[in-house]
Formats: structure tokens, sequence, C-alpha cells
């Protein structure tokens, strides 16, 4: 149901309905189109939500507002009462707008190499190196990402451009008496469980002999996170930007 032009009250409430999330409507159709709008950028005709925290914010006039209870409002609007009004806009957001249908297949300018096992409905972007590993269904990989040897990525999974999933990491041991590091071979697993976002720049080290440094399903691993050799993160956990584990 994408549509740029922005969609009717009678198109919401059809989508709310089909859903299953109880709603009541507190104002009368005006034939307006509404678009999702940010709070920070507050438009005539757009689509917010408000909740305890943020009724204070600048007036909004000639748009529509989920909310939970009253709230002070500017003129012109429509207010749709429902429980949760973030929850509410998030979901209607992913249904109504959501994104183009998901490409599939190896792009001709990625480098993959004869032993992956990579699913026919993943895909692989432009520039991406795989090598050894495991693609399952429906994973998505953008340009630029580096997928090593001993990886295995689960159903449903995306990870943005630039960042490494297995790396070797960096262990070593001082040898005094010829005064090098010792550097043993990095001969671990990695594993990202499904449902879990990888943003941009992120680095997941393998594990360290037989470890495997593992990301549970439904993770959000933001942009820019460093994660060591046999970390352990657990199911639905949310890593913020830059974080080092």
């Amino acid at each position: 149901m994408k549509n740029v032009s922005g969609f009717t009250l009678d198109q919401i409430k059809f989508c709310l309905e089909q859903m299953n999330i109880p709603f009541s409507v507190q104002s009368v159709e005006t034939g307006q189109r509404y678009v999702f709008k940010s709070l920070k950028e507050i438009g005539p005709a757009g689509i917010y939500f408000l909740t305890d925290e943020n009724h204070s914010s600048p007036t909004i006039d000639h748009s529509l507002i989920f909310l939970s209870g009253a709230a002070q409002c500017g003129e012109g609007n429509v207010m749709i009462k429902v429980k949760d009004p973030e929850l509410t806009y998030y979901k209607l957001m992913k249904r109504m707008v959501g994104v183009s249908q998901k490409p599939i297949g190896i792009h001709p300018l990625a480098v993959v190499d004869d032993n992956c096992d990579i699913d026919t409905t993943a895909y692989i972007g432009p520039f991406c190196l795989l090598e050894g590993c495991v693609v399952k269904a429906e994973v998505s990989l953008h340009s630029h990402v580096t997928v090593m040897s001993g990886s295995v990525i689960e159903e449903n999974v995306i990870i943005e451009s630039h960042s490494t999933i297995g790396a070797t990491g960096v262990a070593w041991a001082w040898d005094p008496d010829t005064r090098q590091r010792i550097i043993p071979p990095k001969t671990g697993f990695t594993t990202i469980g499904k449902n879990t976002y990888i943003g941009t720049d992120v680095t997941v080290a393998r594990g360290s002999i037989n470890e495997i440094t593992s990301i549970a399903k439904g993770c959000i691993i933001a942009h820019g996170v460093k994660i060591g050799s046999g970390s352990r993160i657990g199911a639905e956990c949310h890593l913020a930007n830059n974080v080092t584990i």
C-alpha cells in the first residue's frame, strides 16, 4: 500500500482493523490525505503520535494524531485514540509505507567463492566478499559486506555496508626468545541469529580455536559496533552505536 501522496483516514482505519488494533476516532473525516512525518519536522497533513513524554511538543495543525489520552493540539486535527500510540504508529507505517520488494540473487560485482552455501532467496550486494560461509533464506547483504570462513548467517538477517562478519581478531602471545608475537590461526566460528539487523561498519570477530562468536535472534546491532572473539549476545538485544564488546 505504499503511497507517497499520502493516505486517507478511511485507508488508515482499514489498516488498523486489519491489524486488530482497537481504536476510536475523535473527529470527522475532512477528505485530507496524510503523510507520515517526524515530530522534529512538523508540518500540515502529517501523521504523528503523542505519548505522555511528548505532549509538550510544538503545535500540530490539520494533521492526524495517534494518542492514548487527552492532549493539547492545534486546529483541524483528526485524533485517533489507541492503547500504545508509538507502537501503533510504527506498525502502521511498516504496513502502509514499508520498503520496495527486496532483491534476491548475487550481484555480478560480488565475489563469492565455491565453498559458500547461499540460499536462492538471499541477496548479496555489489562488492561483497564471501568465503566459506552459509547464508540462509531472505538474508540481505548491502554493498561492501565481508563474510569470512566459518560464518553462518541465519534467516532474514540484514547487514548494511562495510561490515565484516567472522574477522580473524588479534590474539597473540609474546615470545621473549625471538622477540616476536606468536599469532595463532583463528579456527573458530561465527553465527548471526535470524531476524537480526546489523548496521554499517560493524565488525564481528570469529571465535578463537573452537569457540563460536554468536549473536542470537532478533538483535539490533547499530552502526560502528565491534564484537570480540567468543562473545555471546543474547536474543533481542540492542547494541547502540560504537559499543565495543
